[in-house]
């Protein structure tokens, strides 16, 4: 009776086995799966993040160039031989960045072709203003944008 209980009892571990080797690889299965999964949503949340980084990084670049165009303005109003600067702004003012922002103003020659600035003695000038952020460890990472116009000064 022993070996025939050991026997029965050999048998029902064999098939309890068998049942446990069988359940591994739909284990394995739906592991790969699951990582897979949870790999591509990380990729996801990670390119949304950069997209988001870059996005800012644009909109600090217009909030620069148009400090700069307002700068270019007022500095022509107050003073007729300005011809333009450039301004450093280092990582303390804009968090992990630098940036610069340069303006250049060019006097045109010639207004004749305007008879009524000839006559009122207006002097004409191209600005050109140029603002761009830029990390230092990965020059990728860089926007610029510029913006050209005519100012037009009244001579006294």
């Amino acid at each position: 009776m022993t070996e025939q209980r050991r026997n029965k009892l050999n048998g029902t571990n064999r098939h309890r086995c068998d049942r446990n080797a069988s359940i591994l690889p739909v284990a394995l299965v739906c592991l790969a799966v699951a990582s897979t999964l949870m790999l591509s949503a990380l990729r996801v949340g990670l390119q949304a993040r950069m997209q988001l980084h870059t996005a800012h990084q644009v909109q600090q670049t217009r909030w620069l160039l148009d400090a700069g165009v307002r700068r270019a303005l007022a500095s022509l109003r107050k003073n007729a031989d300005y011809d333009g600067e450039t301004i450093r702004l280092d990582e303390s003012l804009i968090r992990e960045r630098s940036a610069t922002l340069t303006i250049r103003v060019v006097r045109l020659a010639d207004t004749s072709d305007d008879s009524n600035l000839t006559e009122v003695g207006a002097q004409a000038s191209t600005v050109t203003v140029t603002a761009k952020l830029f990390h230092a460890d990965d020059p990728q990472q860089t926007t610029q944008r510029s913006e050209s116009f005519t100012f037009t000064a009244l001579k006294d």
